[in-house]
């Protein structure tokens, strides 16, 4: 899984354009950027996890204690058998860059 997310989180100096705050001090910018990306994997994990049926749910539940090459290639396989679930998952990434960067126009 994480090669897929890798793919679908935002790039950080990309969100910090997107929120405006480029010229953050250092120290900020990794706290603040460790926070959203620690969040972009949640959301990302929720939503793959919601779409996937009972049986791919199982599926998925049986690799997660195989060794990281193996895993990933299952959890791969697994979820591009999921019809249209990159295109959930950026949207859901979008929407939720959304709902932050509207949160940080309000602070």
């Amino acid at each position: 899984m994480t090669a897929l997310l890798k793919k679908l989180q935002p790039d950080p100096e990309e969100i910090l354009n997107f929120l405006e705050l480029p010229n953050l001090p250092d120290e900020d910018k990794e706290k603040l950027l460790t926070g959203i990306m620690d969040h972009f994997t949640e959301i990302i994990s929720e939503t793959m996890i919601q779409s996937l049926t009972v049986e791919q749910s199982a599926q998925l539940s049986a690799v997660l204690d195989l060794s990281s090459p193996e895993r990933e290639e299952r959890i791969s396989d697994i979820v591009s058998a999921v019809p249209g679930l990159h295109n959930k998952l950026e949207q859901a990434v979008m929407d939720e860059l959304a709902i932050i960067k509207n949160a940080y126009k309000q602070v």
